[in-house]
């Protein structure tokens, strides 16, 4: 199938791909059509790092190579579970999709980010970010608890932007594998509660902090940066953070620019909130749980 020759067509080419395949077919398609941008930095005004389709298919398939390289999973006769130690940016995103391809040969799980589920017996192979050196004290006392393989994940920039890598070969489509689970996220790392859960082939949600590294703390000031900068269009935003930026009205107008505002979390403390947003751009509500996978409704009052 050629993507290039049939542009109009991409959306019904697509219905039986799965996702590293949608990746890789728009990547050869429309390389430079912008896949996510996101902050490296502290301060939005210092501008975000923009991901292409090419730039993202080609981190999916560069990390795909290198697990099958470096951590040596095996033939697919025995189950590989993998967890990474990290922030929760765009590295989580891509090893998910690069497990899913080699999952095609080998049935292996993702855990999310938190260090309580390398304790226990589920996990065999730790993937901690090379970036992170306050983790270190956190693997070594994990790898003294208990017998794991441990390597390191490369920063972002190490992945973005690189020299492009040959695609990895990935057949799998919704005919023929759309009920195999491949992963399982662990939700509740704040907690150390075993909340797990599995997510099949034909639906993969990521939702990342806000434009950035864990170190940056969601705030109404950041968020008011972000909604100026000409490439956000819409915002999702918790209660938390959505109606204190209500209450400063610099922050407040800058909403006008936007297409969409989506609020997730909690109720808003007073009605007059959201319909003070609705004056300036439509809002909508994210209802659900992270368990569920949230899914988005119009408010209407």
């Amino acid at each position: 199938m050629d993507f290039k020759d049939q542009p109009d067509q991409q959306s019904t080419d697509e219905l039986d791909l799965l996702l590293p395949s949608i990746i890789d077919a728009r990547a050869r398609s429309k390389p430079e059509t912008i896949f996510c941008a996101f902050l490296e930095v502290t301060n939005a005004k210092d501008g975000l790092t923009v991901a292409s389709y090419g730039n993202f298919a080609n981190a999916v398939n560069k990390c795909a190579w290198w697990i099958e390289e470096t951590i040596r999973l095996g033939d697919g006769s025995e189950i590989k579970t993998l967890g990474y130690l990290g922030p929760p940016d765009i590295r989580h995103v891509f090893s998910e999709l690069t497990l899913l391809e080699d999952a095609v040969a080998v049935d292996s799980e993702l855990y999310s980010w938190s260090p309580c589920f390398a304790r226990n017996d589920h996990c065999d192979i730790l993937l901690t970010a090379s970036d992170s050196p306050e983790l270190r004290p956190t693997v070594s006392s994990l790898l003294s608890e208990r017998k794991l393989q441990a390597f390191t994940l490369e920063n972002i920039g190490h992945w973005i932007g690189q020299a492009k890598s040959p695609e990895y070969p990935f057949l799998a489509t919704l005919r023929n594998d759309a009920s195999r689970p491949f992963v399982i996220l662990q939700t509740s790392g704040s907690t150390e509660r075993w909340i797990s859960m599995r997510r099949s082939l034909q639906r993969l949600l990521a939702n990342d902090p806000i434009f950035g590294p864990s170190s940056l703390l969601p705030s109404p000031k950041l968020a008011a940066e972000i909604h100026q900068l000409t490439l956000c269009k819409s915002a999702i935003l918790p209660v938390s953070v959505l109606e204190p930026l209500s209450w400063v009205p610099e922050y407040l107008e800058g909403l006008r620019k936007l297409e969409l505002v989506i609020w997730c979390g909690s109720a808003f403390s007073f009605l007059v909130v959201p319909e003070t947003i609705r004056a300036l751009v439509p809002i909508n509500a994210c209802y659900g749980a992270t368990e569920l996978s949230p899914f988005i409704t119009q408010v209407e009052s």
